[in-house]
């Protein structure tokens, strides 16, 4: 039976760590593809500059300067952790060995938990607000006939409504994505195990390693994005693509989006796959969505109350 002495310890944390990184390592998130990553290094961001998006006009006189909001989109970041305790009489009894699984896992965990966060802001972006004070898939966004953002503002739609389980259509080819991973401090891991400090082996027999980190996640331009809950059918789907080609933004400048990504759920895994990866139709003829667009079936899209 081995003695718990700081370089068994030390070992341990080592040897966890490096299962840690194997994890890291290993895993295949998708939230990069429908979300910006932005570094942040204060508490919070302030995006003011989402009030505007950059569109060029012909130079008459002065400059037509776009004033950025003076209260800006707020996106303050958020603490996450996950935490196991190694009961000391397994590493006594020379049982340490199967928690190197947990924390390899643990390391798939930190890269991947950005996608709940990320399809959960999507999914809310129903009930949600975004920078210009409406919900980021919502029919009335604003938008100004004016390039500096003045004048009695008309009202553009990126939202389909319906029932059912909800779908995305996403101009994801723009440097910046529909959403944003605010990122403040990327997943760490890290132990308490000096049983000289720790009151926790000294009172529950076990010592905690764990991985935490600080980051949030939020909307950017509206006009980058089709949300609906109808029927993923071809006739809707067209829809939201004339939908997206048409967006404006202040000044009436029409922006050039086009469809690049169609996320959709379990749900609808199966008539997206018909929609735009079979080569024909049901009666044989060509299907005229084929590939119009890359398709992301995620598992944290779901119909509400699913």
């Amino acid at each position: 039976m081995p003695n718990i002495t700081p370089a068994v310890l030390s070992s341990l944390f080592t040897g966890y760590k490096a299962n840690f990184q194997r994890g890291l390592q290993r895993a295949k998130p998708t939230w990069n593809m429908v979300a910006t990553e932005v570094p942040s290094s204060t508490r919070s961001n302030t995006y003011g500059w989402l009030s505007k998006f950059p569109k060029f006009s012909e130079w008459v006189g002065e400059r037509q300067i776009k004033a950025l909001a003076a209260k800006g989109y707020e996106i303050e970041n958020k603490d996450y952790e996950s935490t196991v305790g190694v009961p000391r009489n397994d590493i006594l009894d020379d049982q340490h060995g199967v928690y190197g699984m947990i924390f390899e896992n643990m390391g798939e965990e930190a890269v991947t938990f950005p996608d709940e966060l990320v399809y959960a802001l999507m999914m809310a972006g129903f009930s949600s607000d975004c920078h210009d004070g409406q919900y980021f898939f919502d029919t009335d966004h604003p938008i100004f006939p004016n390039v500096d953002g003045t004048g009695t503002a008309a009202t553009y739609s990126n939202m389909i409504a319906g029932s059912g389980e909800p779908w995305f259509l996403l101009d994801t080819s723009k440097v910046l994505k529909p959403f944003l991973l605010q990122m403040r401090q990327r997943a760490e891991f890290v132990t308490k195990t000096d049983p000289n400090s720790s009151d926790h082996v000294f009172k529950a027999k076990e010592y905690l390693y764990g991985v935490d980190c600080r980051l949030n996640v939020g909307y950017t331009f509206p006009q980058l994005a089709i949300g609906a809950k109808s029927a993923l059918d071809a006739a809707n789907f067209e829809t939201a693509c004339k939908m997206l080609r048409q967006m404006k933004t202040d000044g009436d400048k029409r922006l050039g989006m086009k469809p690049t990504l169609l996320v959709v759920g379990p749900g609808n895994e199966a008539p997206a796959q018909k929609l735009i990866k079979a080569m024909n139709d049901a009666s044989g003829a060509s299907n005229i969505h084929y590939n119009k667009c890359d398709l992301l079936v995620s598992p944290y899209i779901e119909a509400a109350g699913a």
